[in-house]
Formats: structure tokens, C-alpha cells, sequence
């Protein structure tokens, strides 16, 4: 082999080298923004489902809260439907499956970003 043939086989490999280095470079330089920018566009319906199973949260608290009064009533040995007319009848439904569907769609998100804020 000739030495220029090698000096020009020892040049195109050292440019194909820089060729990779920098393809190399930027994929790591955007690959952050790349995750930021997927994280912003779920972003929204993150926080909505947050809402939706934190106002969910609160209906099954409030709710337990009453049934725990109405425990009391009955533990004094007290008719419920004495103390106050109505109570039962106006009771509202169960909560819970909006508070069960709210907490699948936060599992179903949660895989779209590490946190919701």
C-alpha cells in the first residue's frame, strides 16, 4: 500500500469518527428537552385527573365523616330516625366508584411522568 492510500483511508476514518461523535453529542443534548416536552404535553390531563381523585377523596371523607355520626347516634342507643327526621333517606349514594375510576386513571397516567404538581 501506498502511504498516501493510507493517509487517505486514516482521514476518512477520522472524519466518519467526528461523524459519530457529533451525531452522538446532540442525540444526548436533546434528549432531556425530548422528555420535557413529552412530560408537558400530559401535563394537563395530569393535573386534571389529580383534581378529579382529590375532589373524589374529599366526597369519601366527608361521607365517612357522617356515617361515623350516625355510628355515635346508634351507640347511645338513640333511633336514628328520631334524632333527626330524614337522615337515612337524604343520604347520598357512595362515592367510592368515582373515587375507584379517579385512582385508574391516575395509575393510567402515572406512567407518563414522575410527578404531578
Amino acid at each position: 500500500m501506498d502511504t498516501t492510500e493510507i493517509a487517505a483511508i486514516i482521514g476518512a476514518a477520522s472524519a466518519l469518527g467526528r461523524v459519530a461523535l457529533k451525531i452522538a453529542y446532540d442525540s444526548v443534548q436533546e434528549h432531556p428537552k425530548a422528555k420535557h416536552a413529552a412530560d408537558d404535553r400530559f401535563l394537563n390531563e395530569r393535573k386534571e385527573a389529580y383534581d378529579t381523585f382529590w375532589s373524589a377523596h374529599k366526597e369519601v371523607t366527608h361521607d365517612a365523616e357522617r356515617l361515623r355520626e350516625l355510628a355515635l347516634i346508634v351507640r347511645a342507643g338513640k333511633e336514628v330516625r328520631d334524632v333527626r327526621n330524614g337522615v337515612l333517606e337524604s343520604f347520598p349514594p357512595s362515592p367510592m366508584p368515582k373515587l375507584v375510576d379517579a385512582l385508574d386513571v391516575l395509575r393510567r397516567i402515572a406512567h407518563t411522568g414522575d410527578r404531578v404538581d
